[in-house]
């Protein structure tokens, strides 16, 4: 870890927190919660620009924040038309809700321009580029506008090598302005327990996890395909579907009924933060069948939990399965039966499984993220961009791109 030279005010946008948190809102609070923890000396200011109602759930959201993080709430009426208006101007707005900020980490909701200091962006995948029917037209309207500042950005921060590939090969972001930042996984989810009987999601049945929102990407459908040869066999075993309604219709209830499952699926919406690692710690097995991802957050959740997990093999996902998971083709229905029965009742291979996946992400922790991400800033905020290029590789994995972690290549 770098040893910082000075102390340094970085101004981190927590404006996506005014919605139930997923993927994005769940890793902007917990690193930022571990860079207040782990690097005190310098500044956090957790910022929002928000409605009223917007405002109280993201301060809720942020509760309890590390001794000495600043919270700056900025409450504006219609504030999504002004944000948009803001992010637009081709004048620096920043300093006038946030003050002076050595370093400012904008989201696809606010990203103004800043008169001084490092700009940095985060990027979770590039999705809206590679798959664009794979996300809905005003996904694409935010995303597309967001990636031309991503462009711009003194230091770009990756949830994965993957993603860090697609920065540098779809949005021609030089190598060296980017940084690897892998998420944690929380302790909720290490100390986990099985849900109690009356909290049972299915009744008292064993059941399969998956954890997403219920959108085309999340490949649900051939997951439910697998179950339904899988609960031929098994009729005991229950199908649970956690994660909000998305987009593209229902094509999971329609599959589910057409193939007579009944209430052998359970869908059981959102669950937030909180409840969800007990419902996944219940689990037979954990399954993510997604035909893409930025990374992959539930898999090394259902791991710490102690679950076997089947995952699709597509390469975006392999940072976070490591070799502890099952891989199938995401749209090769029976080998995912075929992996799933395995993960289930096969006590040897899910032994093996369990103790594998204890071990791989025995390293993903949210300090070991924050730290990557206060190293990248504040060897920018000290030198500049280049400066980024030589810093130290955070703990658990986190190092800058391309593949120097590859060939031993740390400072």
């Amino acid at each position: 870890m770098l040893r910082y030279p000075r102390a340094v005010r970085i101004v981190w946008d927590m404006t996506p927190l005014a919605v139930p948190p997923t993927g994005i809102g769940y890793y902007l609070r917990e690193a930022l919660r571990a860079a207040g923890r782990i690097a005190p000396e310098h500044h956090w200011v957790a910022l929002s620009v928000a409605g009223g109602a917007g405002t109280a759930r993201i301060d809720d959201q942020l509760d309890p924040l590390p001794f000495g993080t600043e919270r700056r709430a900025v409450v504006v009426p219609g504030a999504r038309v002004w944000r948009s208006l803001a992010n637009r101007a081709p004048v620096p707005l920043l300093e006038r809700v946030a003050g002076r900020a050595d370093a400012f980490i904008g989201t696809e909701w606010f990203y103004p321009r800043q008169r001084h200091g490092v700009r940095a962006a985060i990027v979770y995948d590039l999705v809206p580029l590679r798959f664009p029917h794979h996300a809905t037209k005003a996904t694409l309207r935010m995303h597309r506008a967001k990636l031309d500042d991503v462009r711009r950005a003194d230091v770009v921060f990756c949830i994965s090598r993957a993603t860090a590939r697609d920065v540098t090969d779809r949005l021609g972001v030089p190598a060296e302005r980017i940084r690897i930042a892998r998420p944690g996984v929380g302790d909720r989810f290490r100390g986990a327990r099985p849900p109690l009987t009356a909290e049972h999601p299915a009744g008292g049945r064993p059941y399969v996890v998956a954890v997403g929102t219920l959108e085309p990407r999340k490949n649900l459908v051939s997951l439910v395909d697998a179950f339904a040869t899988l609960h031929a066999r098994h009729p005991e075993l229950a199908l649970v579907l956690v994660g909000a309604e998305g987009w593209g219709g229902d094509p999971v209830s329609q599959r589910t009924a057409a193939l007579g499952l009944g209430d052998a699926v359970v869908r059981t919406g959102y669950v937030s933060t909180e409840l969800l690692p007990t419902l996944v710690a219940g689990a037979r097995a954990f399954c993510l069948p997604s035909l893409f991802e930025g990374f992959g957050m539930p898999v090394p959740e259902a791991m710490a939990a102690g679950v076997p997990t089947v995952a699709s093999d597509d390469e975006s996902i392999d940072e976070a399965c490591g070799d502890a998971a099952l891989r199938v083709v995401a749209r090769d229905v029976d080998g995912m039966a075929e992996a799933l029965e395995t993960a289930v009742f096969d006590a040897a291979e899910r032994a093996r499984l369990i103790a594998a996946g204890h071990a791989h992400v025995a390293g993903l922790t949210w300090d070991a993220c924050a730290r990557a991400i206060t190293d990248g800033l504040v060897a920018a905020a000290d030198g500049g961009p280049a400066a980024v290029a030589t810093g130290a590789a955070g703990a658990g994995g986190s190092a800058y791109f391309p593949d120097h972690a590859d060939r031993g290549d740390r400072a």
